[in-house]
């Protein structure tokens, strides 16, 4: 009787773990000029310039604070953003997933803000400053800096 109480909960541990938390993904393209190294609570990555890599965060669905911080280092700097105070539309995240299979795209400029990219956009390096619409909370701004 242990033995199939055992197996039944090995069984049934994917569907509820996939039932709490769900994976969120994240096409970061680097327009920065240099290499840039980003840092979550759940991936680091490093992106060369003109390059893009995605990254897989897993959060619990309706839970807040998860996917909050996101620290990005480049040019002897280290900046820090609150990705909490963005606001995505979901929409845009599931056309982006199905269209372009890239999920959220988000693009680092120069100055070290962060854009949002159509989810339609499927190029291979980063958008042309006329390509990213206008919206509200973006570019995100760092709320720290610090260089060395």
């Amino acid at each position: 009787m242990k033995r199939v109480g055992l197996i039944l909960a090995l069984a049934l541990a994917p569907i509820l773990l996939a039932a709490c938390s769900a994976i969120l993904r994240v096409t970061v393209f680097n327009n920065t000029g240099a290499a840039i190294e980003l840092y979550t609570v759940h991936a680091t990555g490093k992106i060369e310039p003109g390059k893009y890599d995605d990254f897989r965060f897993p959060f619990r669905e309706g839970e807040a604070g998860v996917f909050q911080l996101l620290r990005i280092a480049g040019q002897g700097c280290e900046y820090l953003y609150d990705l909490d105070r963005a606001d995505y539309p979901n929409e845009e995240w599931n056309r982006g997933v199905v269209t372009a299979g890239r999920g959220i795209q988000v693009q680092v400029e120069k100055d070290f803000s962060i854009e949002l990219l159509p989810a339609d956009y499927t190029g291979n390096g980063p958008a042309s400053s006329e390509a990213i619409p206008k919206r509200e909370g973006f570019p995100l701004r760092p709320f720290t800096k610090k260089c060395r």
